[in-house]
Order: C-alpha cells, then sequence, then structure tokens
C-alpha cells in the first residue's frame, strides 16, 4: 500500500504491513541488531513503497546528533559569499546535513550573538566567514578559538586570519592581485590605481590583493604613489547599488587621471564602471575597469568585466567537506588550503584595443 494521504507512515504501519514488530522494523532501517537480510530487504522495500520518511528529530535524539551545519557570511546577495553559502549547503545536504544560516551584516557584536546562538543549537560544526570590520580582532579570533577548543570543529573561509588553530580554506589574492595588475601592464598601463573597502587592519584579503598590486608595479619598474590609493566605499554599503559620481570623480582627478583602475572586488568595479559612465568617462577607451571575484554578474554589465575568478561554490564545497571531515574524525587536525584564482579576460580592461604606448 502506499500512503496518498495527509497522514505521515510510521514504522508502526510498516511493522503492521508486514506483520513485524515495530522494534524489528527500526532495526532493519537503521541497520542495528541481528536482522536477516531477507528480513531487512523487505522492510526497506516497503518503506519505499509506502512512502516512509524518517523523522529527523526521532533520529537525533536516538544517536544524540543534529546533523547540522552553522554558517556565518557578511551578507550575502550578488556576491562571492553567496556562492559560497550554495557550496556549503550542496555538500550539507548530500551528508544529509541542514544548515542554519546566520548574516553577520559586517557586524561584530552580531556575529559573536550568531555563533553562540548556533552553540546553543547544538550544530555539529560551524563555517564562517569572518566580518572585515571588527571592534576587536582579537576579540574574534578568541572566540572562534574558544568554540573549537570547546570540542565544536570550525572552519574559517575566505579571510586569511593569522591563527593556526584553525581550519581555513581561503584564496590566493596575492598571486591574483599580481595576475590581473600585470594585465593592465601588459596593455600599457603605468598609472593604475587601486580602489579598496576600508577595515585596512582586519581586511586580509583586500590587504593581500593590495600586496599583490604593490608587488606588480616594483616588478615592472613602476613608481608606487599614495594619490592612486584611495577608500571607494565603505563596508556597511557594500550591497548598495548606489554610489556617488562626485566621490571617485574627485578621486580621478586628485590620481591624476589614471589610466586604469583595480577594485578590490567585482561589487566595487561595476560600481566604478555606473560612475565612469555617469562623468562621461568611456570605459575601456577613457579608463580600464578591473575587478576581483568573477561575481555571477560580471560578465552581463556593459561592458563586462575584466576580474580574477575566485571559485566560491568549490571553496564553499570545500570548506564543507573539511567541516565535516572535522566531525566525523576523517580529519583529526586543523588545516589550511589556498585556492588559486584564474585571470578572466573580458572587455572593461581593453583588452581589445591597441597596447597603450
Amino acid at each position: 500500500m502506499k500512503n496518498n494521504s495527509n497522514s505521515k507512515i510510521t514504522i508502526y504501519d510498516i511493522a503492521k504491513e508486514l506483520g513485524l514488530s515495530a522494534g524489528t522494523v527500526g532495526h532493519a532501517l537503521n541497520g542495528t541488531g541481528r536482522i536477516s537480510a531477507d528480513t531487512q530487504k523487505r522492510v526497506v522495500q516497503a518503506a519505499a513503497r509506502m512512502g516512509y520518511r524518517p523523522s529527523m528529530i526521532a533520529k537525533s535524539l536516538s544517536k544524540n546528533r543534529t546533523y547540522t551545519l552553522g554558517v556565518v557570511a557578511p551578507v550575502i546577495g550578488n556576491t562571492a559569499y553567496s556562492a559560497m553559502v550554495n557550496g556549503i549547503e550542496s555538500v550539507a545536504y548530500n551528508a544529509g546535513y541542514n544548515i542554519i544560516l546566520c548574516c553577520s551584516e559586517f557586524d561584530q557584536h552580531r556575529e559573536t550573538q550568531y555563533l553562540e546562538m548556533l552553540r546553543e543549537r547544538r550544530v555539529e560544526g560551524i563555517v564562517i566567514i569572518p566580518s572585515r570590520r571588527v571592534v576587536s580582532y582579537k576579540d574574534q579570533i578568541d572566540h572562534l578559538l574558544k568554540i573549537e577548543d570547546s570540542g565544536l570543529p570550525v572552519v574559517v573561509l575566505e579571510q586569511n586570519i593569522l591563527q593556526d588553530n584553525l581550519t581555513k580554506i581561503v584564496m590566493d589574492n596575492h598571486s591574483g592581485a599580481k595576475k590581473i595588475v600585470n594585465h593592465l601592464i601588459e596593455l600599457g598601463h603605468k598609472r593604475i590605481g587601486f580602489l579598496h573597502l576600508g577595515a585596512e587592519e582586519t581586511d586580509f584579503a583586500g590587504n593581500e590583493r593590495f600586496a599583490g598590486y604593490k608587488e606588480a608595479l616594483s616588478d615592472a619598474g613602476l613608481c608606487f604613489s599614495e594619490e592612486l590609493i584611495a577608500q571607494a566605499s565603505s563596508i556597511s554599503d557594500y550591497e548598495c547599488d548606489t554610489y556617488d559620481k562626485a566621490q571617485f570623480e574627485a578621486y580621478y582627478e586628485a590620481a591624476g587621471r589614471p589610466s586604469a583602475v583595480f577594485a578590490v572586488c567585482d561589487m566595487l568595479a561595476i560600481k566604478i564602471i555606473r560612475s565612469c559612465n555617469m562623468i562621461g568617462l568611456r570605459v575601456p577607451d577613457d579608463i580600464a575597469v578591473v575587478g576581483f571575484d568573477n561575481i555571477a554578474v560580471s560578465g552581463l554589465v556593459t561592458p563586462p568585466l575584466t576580474t580574477i575568478h575566485q571559485p566560491a561554490v568549490e571553496m564553499g564545497k570545500r570548506a564543507a567537506d573539511l567541516a565535516l571531515g572535522r566531525i566525523d574524525g576523517r580529519l583529526e587536525c586543523p588545516v589550511s588550503e589556498k585556492i588559486q584564482g584564474k585571470l578572466v579576460i573580458r572587455q572593461s580592461c581593453g583588452a581589445s584595443l591597441e597596447v597603450r604606448s
């Protein structure tokens, strides 16, 4: 018989159908006890035929497990973070885990509250993309170490925090930044600006990209100039659609009209392209604009954005796999992994134009 009503099939229904005890059915479904292969086969087939779905609550209570991962991200929206979360969820789902997703909005107090809530919810592991704007970096790290030391595995994603006692999977931001700045140099650009989001002390990804930018200039024999560097936006308006065109215009003039700009992330690069359009600068004819991340809309803007592909989905998947490895004992000690990015050449860099003299 197949269940066609809204009632939930239980092991008692299966037991009644097969003339077995509920205990026998439970053992057969869980692979426990001394159950013959024939009986187990009959029970499993009947369960499938009748539409039986095991209760996660009952499963959790019987095994003292929640089969849940906690995920803390600064924002979701149209960012690399959303792709990372998609990767985490994909691996968790395939492993029979649920996730609880929390957005810190780059607020350290909120991040801390969410971490404590996840502990209270008895999640079995936590994947966190730490906020890059914090009141106290020491407090942020101490809290993560406290959770790790309590026996709850923590995996840090995207931000390469300076702590060896936590499992981390991060992007090689330094190498990626060098690749894209070298590409601009090869196109003939000599005055290349760098625009960031602030939070210099704790934005480890941004700092690594800045270091790669400076090294590429140095390797090419180009002078580094402070006037080419500016905070073009803030963490708090990271997801805003609007951008102050006057702010970019003021930077452009103060920086001596750079021929190219490297934005620390794609969202900022896209805003800069919009600002250029608003003040009459043609991209890439008058100024080249490049970014970092390769978020979903990067290839859809006009002109399509040249960027560094950050394999965000794959990074999320790997972070979830590391968390599950810590949970089930496959991974005993914290590890650190660094992922390489790939240069994606589109129209915003002017690669199709003649090389600048």
